[in-house]
């Protein structure tokens, strides 16, 4: 089809994005609409995400299962990953791990960052290809060095756990650094647990703190554990049991297991 004009472009990021328009999904997805309407393969893919999100439409899995298909027919790359996760996950259509590897793999060799880090995970877990955890790491490796957040969270655990590398807490820690510093709340978390323990870098509780208060105003649940966990033993705070047991009260409510402990 024809190539998407660059207005067409940077007027539903501003929108995505609230930058000059107030944040408006609603629009986005109506331009996203107009866009597949003419088969532009990413307005597709972004129409589908919408779809898959609820965002500015009314959520329809199989909805954006249809538009991930088309975009990825069309050889749209972020379109191929989603439409992988999709099979891998069995979201919109009944779960298929092996055509999801095959879909990721078809991203994968357009140099797409999240489809490596997926074939990665795929790699470590077995799931739709044989388990090898080397290669996992090597996949990791790839995105975790186009800077994708979550490989380089991932491969922070590989490094930790000696999975498919060898066990290198230095680098497992760089890892965590970089993701936590591009917002993934469960980097902020393992960031925050080497510097508790002094893994990977000295010890440090305030810089621990730092991390741990970043995630739980993600809501992220292993974060409220962290902060249980530090006015429990009194690490970068004042020691307080009361308080301790509130922040562990919805970890546990929501079994979070360590903080069943």
């Amino acid at each position: 089809g024809p190539s998407e004009p660059s207005f067409f472009t940077s007027l539903t990021t501003c929108y995505e994005r609230g930058e000059g328009v107030e944040k408006n999904m609603l629009a986005a997805a109506s331009w996203y609409k107009a866009a597949a309407a003419q088969n532009w393969p990413r307005g597709m893919n972004n129409l589908g995400t919408c779809y898959a999100r609820g965002e500015g439409v009314e959520k329809n899995q199989n909805k954006a299962v249809e538009l991930y298909t088309a975009a990825a027919q069309a050889g749209y790359a972020p379109a191929q990953r989603n439409l992988g996760t999709c099979y891998l996950n069995g979201n919109g259509v009944e779960k298929n791990p092996a055509l999801g590897v095959e879909w990721l793999t078809k991203a994968v060799e357009q140099g797409d960052a999240g489809a490596q880090c997926w074939l990665g995970f795929c790699y470590l877990s077995g799931n739709g290809i044989d388990k090898n955890p080397a290669l996992g790491a090597q996949w990791l490796t790839k995105a975790a060095d186009q800077g994708d957040k979550h490989a380089q969270n991932l491969l922070g655990k590989c490094y930790c756990e000696g999975k498919g590398v060898d066990q290198n807490f230095e680098k497992a820690f760089e890892l965590f650094k970089q993701s936590a510093e591009s917002g993934l709340a469960q980097a902020e978390c393992n960031l925050a647990e080497c510097y508790f323990n002094g893994q990977g870098t000295q010890k440090d509780d305030d810089q621990a703190m730092y991390w741990v208060k970043k995630a739980v105003a993600q809501e992220f649940l292993h974060a409220e554990y962290l902060m249980g966990y530090a006015y429990y033993w009194g690490y970068g705070v004042e020691e307080d049991d009361e308080r301790a047991v509130q922040w562990l009260r919805e970890p546990a409510k929501k079994n979070d297991s360590d903080a069943q402990y």
